[in-house]
């Protein structure tokens, strides 16, 4: 694997296609997204509820709404979320 250095006016893609990372944070609760007018980014949150049935939200923000929905995705995985009850 080559390394590239410096800024080269590229943007990485996620490994994932926008289909598969939206069925993934959809299996680990409800999700919602809104988009910043202001300056363009979009907000992703993941309502879901922990075992001890307390209800809590993950957010992903990013330029990106892929990004967004993976870093929503990362939260919600560290904070619980897709754990058997």
């Amino acid at each position: 694997m080559k390394l590239i250095s410096g800024n080269v006016g590229m943007e990485a893609t996620p490994a994932q296609s926008l289909d598969q990372l939206w069925a993934e944070a959809e299996s680990l609760g409800r999700v919602s997204v809104d988009r910043f007018l202001s300056d363009g980014d979009y907000r992703v949150d993941i309502n879901f509820s922990r075992r001890s049935g307390t209800t809590v939200y993950a957010r992903g923000r990013d330029r990106g709404i892929a990004y967004a929905l993976a870093r929503a995705i990362n939260e919600a995985r560290e904070m619980g979320a897709g754990e058997e009850r």
